[in-house]
């Protein structure tokens, strides 16, 4: 799983920077990493349940979040208004409308 590798890469970064600490960072890390394990089957299980389901967002910032639980952005036309700070379109309100009103996409991330 992806995102839970950036412990990781701080703790490289960490060691690199600071190598007299660096059995400190490595014990933090595993123990950290450790305490991940609930939330990477939570995480596992919703991918295995939803089998690539399309949802719509209302900003780009879920994006990555659900891209980990295996959920693929089917509209962001919507999301990249908001996100340049632009109300969103009367067409693009309309395709989020349509995609939940004709059960397109699982879920709107709000």
């Amino acid at each position: 799983m992806q995102s839970l590798n950036w412990p990781i890469i701080w703790q490289i970064y960490l060691v690199k920077k600071d190598a007299k600490n660096s059995q400190y960072y490595h014990k933090n890390a595993a123990k950290y990493i450790k305490s991940l394990s609930g939330l990477k089957k939570q995480i596992d299980e919703i991918k295995r349940l939803n089998q690539n389901g399309k949802v719509d967002v209302s900003e780009p910032v879920f994006n990555y979040a659900l891209s980990e639980m295996g959920y693929r952005v089917n509209n962001n036309r919507y999301a990249l208004s908001v996100e340049k700070g632009t109300d969103p379109t009367p067409s693009q309100i309309r395709e989020v409308e349509n995609d939940i009103k004709y059960r397109r996409i699982r879920f709107f991330c709000k």
